[in-house]
């Protein structure tokens, strides 16, 4: 379901490297757009294989893309942030999303992705424990 979502949601910029709105990605932020975008495919298809590796007995490998997990999310940090700094400063100030100003909207984008880091160190923090483990993942794929 959350891979038919994103496909269904990034499907403009995935199949036409298109922004929201079928707009143009804006210039000056491009390659950290396609970098943010493809460290969130490659999260969520992460995310949708750790799993199948606990079923199938394959925990070695599932550790391992874990601790790949790890630095992809400090990676998506990091992109997000900035990105979300970025954007508001190219962007017009006139400009709107959802009703929101570019100032405005950088709030939500800051506190989503301080928010999955929180659940994500959360769920690394606590990887020998799989009732705490499982649900901060899940809840860092939701942002």
């Amino acid at each position: 379901m959350l891979l038919i979502l994103m496909l269904l949601g990034f499907q403009q910029f995935d199949l036409h490297g298109k922004a929201f709105l079928n707009r143009e990605l804006t210039p000056p932020i491009r390659m950290l757009l396609i970098l943010h975008g493809a460290a969130m495919s490659a999260w969520m298809l992460l995310f949708l294989a750790q799993p199948l590796l606990i079923v199938s007995g394959s925990r070695r490998v599932h550790r391992m893309l874990g601790r790949i997990g790890v630095l992809l999310a400090a990676c998506i940090v990091f992109l997000g942030l900035r990105l979300g700094i970025e954007a508001a400063r190219v962007n017009p100030p006139d400009m709107t999303l959802w009703g929101l100003a570019p100032k405005q909207f950088i709030a939500i984008s800051v506190i989503s992705i301080l928010i999955f880091a929180v659940f994500v160190i959360a769920g690394a923090w606590n990887r020998r424990r799989p009732e705490v483990h499982r649900p901060m993942m899940l809840l860092g794929c939701w942002l």
